[in-house]
């Protein structure tokens, strides 16, 4: 079984409701970049964990590194946008996984900036 499909809230002038899902730790997650997309996220553990956006490409500096952001303990986060040219896969998808147990604890929403 593959990663789960995150489905995306566009953020409108008039606002949005948060509503992050639990993710998909066995298999990771991922989204449709449009160059404009937030990750949130919320940690209802008692312990911090990692959360990894996979680089596709090299960044400008001529390295291809991925972004490692930990989630503490009760923290929300927003991270991103994501530059389409760095961290697209062949069909235009951001790749997520995270570390371990975090199943139930960790949720994730992905926003898209007007």
């Amino acid at each position: 079984m593959g990663a789960t499909l995150l489905t995306i809230t566009k953020i409108a002038l008039t606002g949005i409701d948060l509503a992050p899902v639990a993710i998909d730790e066995t298999n990771g997650n991922y989204f449709v970049n449009t160059g404009r997309c937030l990750v949130y996220v919320e940690n209802a553990a008692v312990g911090a964990f990692d959360i990894l956006i996979n680089s596709q490409a090299l960044c400008s500096f001529g390295v291809d590194h991925d972004i490692t952001v930990n989630v503490g303990i009760s923290e929300k986060k927003f991270i991103g946008p994501f530059p389409k040219s760095r961290f697209d896969d062949a069909d235009g998808y951001v790749q997520i996984t995270y570390g371990a147990g975090a199943q139930g604890d960790l949720t994730i929403q992905i926003l898209e900036l007007p």
